[in-house]
């Protein structure tokens, strides 16, 4: 599965990275929101994971823009940020589901094993 993860911190890209890679995941990473929509389309990635709290242009925002553009894969949201209303926007906003961080390597799991198609 080829999988995209969204993050403006770099060790956090790192430390995702070697989780998703140890569950056989081919892993893309990208730190700069704007750049997601081109990059989505040349690497077609069947799932993304990306952070909420990004500079510039934020999880939500991203996350409307890529449905905008009829992109259906599944996007979930990996933030600190686990409030009702947040869960509530993040729904809004396009997400299929949220990790809550921290997360545990279960979690990921969880995550990779319910949307591998």
């Amino acid at each position: 599965m080829k999988i995209l993860l969204v993050d403006d911190n770099e060790d956090i890209l790192l430390t995702l990275s070697v989780i998703f890679e140890a569950l056989e995941c081919d892993v893309i990473t990208e730190n700069n929101a704007p750049n997601v929509l081109s990059l989505v389309q040349k690497q077609h990635p069947q799932i993304i994971i990306m952070d909420i709290g990004m500079p510039v242009m934020n999880g939500f925002e991203l996350c409307s823009k890529l449905r905008e553009n009829s992109f259906t894969m599944p996007i979930i949201a990996h933030t600190g940020w686990g409030s009702a209303s947040d869960k509530e926007k993040a729904h809004i906003a396009g997400f299929n589901d949220i990790l809550v961080k921290p997360a545990s390597f279960e979690d990921y799991k969880r995550i990779v094993a319910k949307y591998v198609r």
